[in-house]
């Protein structure tokens, strides 16, 4: 599977492992699946306010920044702000599959303020911009 160069990010438009097998399975605690659980919750909020900065999560989740960092990273292996990253990559990717909203009202909603970082970050990821991405993965209304 090709990899984005920072920290091992895959680039294949599957930002992390969906089978066991491809998790070489990683076993996930009840506590630990109950903090990713809260994780992407406190992101999908902060998202929407564009805060999304680990100084800023971290004590919404009881935590501090490099205690936040370690955790995400012995459960996913990915550090926090990569992990968040790809959070955030992956409700583009449903946005603009599953919606006709403005790419520019997409990146907002992902929690980029700017544009063109979003459209850099998103193609570095998935090899092909926004607007490509849509056209191959519009669903068919």
């Amino acid at each position: 599977m090709p990899t984005n160069a920072e920290e091992g990010a895959p680039v294949d438009g599957t930002p992390f492992p969906t089978t066991e097998e491809e998790k070489n399975v990683r076993v996930v605690s009840e506590e630990d699946a109950k903090f990713m659980e809260n994780l992407q919750e406190v992101v999908d909020k902060q998202m929407l306010k564009g805060q999304l900065v680990l100084d800023t999560i971290a004590p919404m989740l009881c935590a501090s920044k490099s205690t936040l960092n370690r955790r995400i990273k012995a459960i996913t292996g990915y550090s926090a702000s990569v992990y968040i990253l790809q959070l955030r990559l992956q409700k583009a990717c449903r946005l603009l599959s599953e919606t006709n909203t403005p790419i520019g009202e997409v990146s907002l909603a992902c929690g980029f303020d700017d544009m063109s970082y979003f459209s850099r970050v998103f193609r570095q990821n998935f090899e092909v911009t926004p607007s490509v991405y849509r056209q191959q993965h519009s669903q068919k209304k």
